[in-house]
């Protein structure tokens, strides 16, 4: 879970974070798949993506390993 400040804004960049993502977007020719994602995702934790069918949650993982490079 993303920690947040005294006003409930998100703080980024903590020491435990193990991936880091701001302002992330992605396209498919001119079709946007994702737009402004951040996100940490904290070392020795379970990170879950849910969501309905078509929403980028396959997107979202596989720029984690720049596989949408190769499209």
């Amino acid at each position: 879970m993303t920690e947040q400040d005294h006003q409930g804004t998100p703080v980024y960049g903590s020491a435990r974070a193990c991936i880091e993502m701001r302002d992330l977007s992605m396209w498919y020719g001119s079709e946007p798949a994702l737009n402004g994602i951040s996100m940490d995702v904290q070392a020795q934790s379970v990170t879950a993506f849910i969501g309905p069918s078509g929403c980028g949650k396959s997107s979202l993982l596989r720029c984690f390993n720049r596989m949408n490079d190769l499209i």
